[in-house]
């Protein structure tokens, strides 16, 4: 629905990078995230969008659970978009996936969640018989791993 919404100039995505990609859609298991210009066409495209995935697909879209954000949008005009859709407005800075998004990466208070899931899992394998070096391979593979998955 998304490539035929572009294709037919009803919803206008956001331009990145030197060569303009036009970065409309991003999905990840069953969530989405809608990309674009902040303007009154996108968003009738996107609640008509949104209300004929549900009885294409037989899957309801969740509006208590969705969200609605605008960087550099005055706050008055994400809320009345935020109300069209039907969905709560977006704060920034936000959780996805109990990974903080745009806070700055610098602070351990970034890291914290990760830390503490870190040590939940580790925790576990304290008493099990893991020689040095043992313990040593498996602490690289997830501090090598952890930075891939933040």
């Amino acid at each position: 629905m998304m490539r035929e919404g572009v294709s037919r100039n009803l919803y206008r995505g956001f331009k990145v990078g030197a060569k303009e990609v036009d970065v409309n859609l991003l999905q990840y298991v069953d969530d989405t995230i809608f990309v674009g210009e902040f303007i009154e066409d996108n968003m009738v495209t996107l609640k008509s969008m949104m209300k004929c995935f549900e009885p294409v697909s037989s899957v309801k879209v969740n509006f208590h659970k969705s969200r609605f954000g605008g960087i550099g949008v005055p706050r008055e005009k994400v809320g009345r978009f935020s109300k069209y859709l039907n969905c709560r407005i977006l704060t920034i800075p936000f959780v996805y996936f109990e990974i903080p998004i745009s806070t700055n990466p610098r602070k351990l208070k970034t890291w914290e969640p990760i830390l503490v899931k870190f040590d939940k899992k580790f925790a576990s394998w304290k008493h099990k018989h893991l020689s040095f070096d043992e313990r040593i391979t498996l602490i690289n593979s997830v501090l090598t791993s952890l930075p891939l998955f933040f």
